[in-house]
């Protein structure tokens, strides 16, 4: 779920919404997103159960900082012209 979330990140705050970049990621992700529903959604409501199986495993509280992490410089890109961190 992790390149879901990347994709996501830099489609959306770094790309500024390149639809090549996503015509070529849309099939994977469609393709994992399908894969972990069917894995891991236990009750059938489209929502990943929260399984620790691996270290690196992932709740709601990774997912919001991930989204939000590259609006501020993106917002300062914008503002200054620049990257600052």
């Amino acid at each position: 779920m992790k390149y879901v979330l990347t994709c996501c990140r830099d489609y959306w705050c770094i790309l500024d919404r390149d639809k090549r970049f996503l015509q070529k990621v849309w099939p994977v992700i469609k393709h994992l997103i399908a894969e972990a529903l069917e894995c891991w959604d236990q009750d059938g409501d489209c929502m990943i159960e929260n399984f620790v199986l691996t270290v690196d495993a992932y709740g709601w509280h990774h997912y919001v900082p991930q989204l939000h992490s590259p609006k501020k410089p993106t917002i300062l890109r914008q503002q200054y012209g620049t990257w600052i961190y």
